[in-house]
Protein backbone atom coordinates (compact mmCIF):
# COMPACT_ATOMS: atom_id res chain seq x y z
CA UNK A 1 0.00 0.00 0.00
CA UNK A 2 1.41 3.41 -0.77
CA UNK A 3 1.86 6.04 2.04
CA UNK A 4 -1.15 8.14 0.80
CA UNK A 5 -3.63 5.70 0.65
CA UNK A 6 -2.75 4.87 4.41
CA UNK A 7 -3.56 8.10 5.35
CA UNK A 8 -6.51 8.26 3.51
CA UNK A 9 -7.64 5.22 5.39
CA UNK A 10 -6.45 6.73 8.47
CA UNK A 11 -8.43 10.02 7.74
CA UNK A 12 -11.25 7.76 7.49
CA UNK A 13 -10.07 5.67 11.07
CA UNK A 14 -10.32 9.13 12.81
CA UNK A 15 -13.77 10.78 11.61
CA UNK A 16 -15.42 7.15 12.90
CA UNK A 17 -14.41 8.48 16.57
CA UNK A 18 -14.96 12.05 15.91
CA UNK A 19 -18.26 14.59 15.16
CA UNK A 20 -17.57 15.23 11.78
CA UNK A 21 -19.58 18.17 11.35
CA UNK A 22 -17.59 19.74 13.97
CA UNK A 23 -14.04 18.92 13.23
CA UNK A 24 -12.31 18.42 9.72
CA UNK A 25 -9.71 15.91 9.27
CA UNK A 26 -8.01 16.38 6.13
CA UNK A 27 -4.40 15.97 4.09
CA UNK A 28 -4.98 19.11 2.47
CA UNK A 29 -3.66 22.23 4.34
CA UNK A 30 -6.27 24.93 2.43
CA UNK A 31 -8.94 22.46 3.76
CA UNK A 32 -7.69 22.61 7.00
CA UNK A 33 -7.43 26.55 7.09
CA UNK A 34 -11.01 27.20 5.56
CA UNK A 35 -12.49 24.85 8.59
CA UNK A 36 -10.25 26.91 10.79
CA UNK A 37 -11.38 30.26 9.20
CA UNK A 38 -14.92 28.84 9.73
CA UNK A 39 -14.25 28.19 13.70
CA UNK A 40 -14.24 24.56 13.29
CA UNK A 41 -11.75 21.93 14.73
CA UNK A 42 -9.11 20.43 12.51
CA UNK A 43 -6.91 17.71 12.15
CA UNK A 44 -3.95 17.85 9.90
CA UNK A 45 -2.30 14.30 8.73
CA UNK A 46 1.15 14.77 7.44
CA UNK A 47 2.79 12.24 5.75
CA UNK A 48 4.30 9.33 7.36
CA UNK A 49 7.99 8.48 7.71
CA UNK A 50 8.76 4.85 6.97
CA UNK A 51 11.18 3.00 8.76
CA UNK A 52 12.51 -0.33 7.99
CA UNK A 53 13.69 -2.19 11.08
CA UNK A 54 14.28 -5.87 8.86
CA UNK A 55 13.91 -5.74 5.23
CA UNK A 56 10.44 -7.64 5.08
CA UNK A 57 9.11 -5.42 7.77
CA UNK A 58 7.92 -1.50 8.10
CA UNK A 59 6.73 1.04 10.30
CA UNK A 60 4.98 4.05 9.89
CA UNK A 61 5.53 7.34 11.97
CA UNK A 62 2.55 9.41 11.70
CA UNK A 63 2.20 13.02 13.24
CA UNK A 64 -1.32 14.31 13.79
CA UNK A 65 -1.52 18.11 14.33
CA UNK A 66 -4.66 18.75 15.97
CA UNK A 67 -6.00 22.59 15.79
CA UNK A 68 -9.32 23.35 17.96
CA UNK A 69 -10.11 26.77 15.56
CA UNK A 70 -9.76 28.86 18.97
CA UNK A 71 -6.63 30.86 19.04
CA UNK A 72 -7.34 32.01 22.80
CA UNK A 73 -4.96 29.68 24.70
CA UNK A 74 -6.64 29.22 27.51
CA UNK A 75 -10.20 28.20 25.56
CA UNK A 76 -7.93 25.88 23.31
CA UNK A 77 -5.92 24.16 26.01
CA UNK A 78 -9.78 22.40 26.83
CA UNK A 79 -10.84 22.14 23.47
CA UNK A 80 -7.39 20.38 22.81
CA UNK A 81 -7.88 17.42 25.76
CA UNK A 82 -10.94 17.02 24.20
CA UNK A 83 -9.67 16.07 20.61
CA UNK A 84 -6.71 14.53 21.95
CA UNK A 85 -9.08 12.07 24.12
CA UNK A 86 -10.99 11.69 20.88
CA UNK A 87 -8.13 10.98 18.58
CA UNK A 88 -6.82 8.35 21.64
CA UNK A 89 -10.20 6.27 20.82
CA UNK A 90 -8.75 5.27 17.19
CA UNK A 91 -4.73 5.04 17.30
CA UNK A 92 -2.05 4.39 20.44
CA UNK A 93 -0.20 7.78 20.71
CA UNK A 94 3.16 7.82 21.36
CA UNK A 95 3.61 11.61 22.25
CA UNK A 96 1.83 14.91 22.35
CA UNK A 97 3.51 18.15 22.04
CA UNK A 98 2.43 21.24 22.38
CA UNK A 99 2.66 23.27 19.10
CA UNK A 100 1.42 26.13 16.93
CA UNK A 101 -0.63 25.92 13.28
CA UNK A 102 -0.77 28.77 10.85
CA UNK A 103 -3.31 29.24 8.08
CA UNK A 104 -2.16 30.52 5.27
CA UNK A 105 -3.59 33.99 5.62
CA UNK A 106 -0.99 34.32 9.18
CA UNK A 107 -3.16 33.59 12.09
CA UNK A 108 -1.72 30.85 14.79
CA UNK A 109 -3.80 28.55 16.52
CA UNK A 110 -2.41 26.66 19.70
CA UNK A 111 -2.48 23.13 18.38
CA UNK A 112 -0.82 19.97 19.57
CA UNK A 113 1.48 17.32 17.80
CA UNK A 114 0.15 13.88 17.86
CA UNK A 115 2.66 11.30 17.37
CA UNK A 116 1.95 7.25 16.86
CA UNK A 117 3.49 4.15 14.90
CA UNK A 118 1.65 1.81 13.06
CA UNK A 119 2.75 -1.26 11.20
CA UNK A 120 2.81 -0.47 7.44
CA UNK A 121 1.91 -2.67 4.93
CA UNK A 122 4.49 -3.29 2.07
Amino acid sequence: MDTYTAAQELKTELGTVLDETATVVDLDPALINSALTAGRQAIVVRPPVVNYPTRFAAEADWTLILVPGITDLARAWGALDAMLADVMQAVDVDTVTPSQYQTAGGTLYPAFSVTFTQPYNL
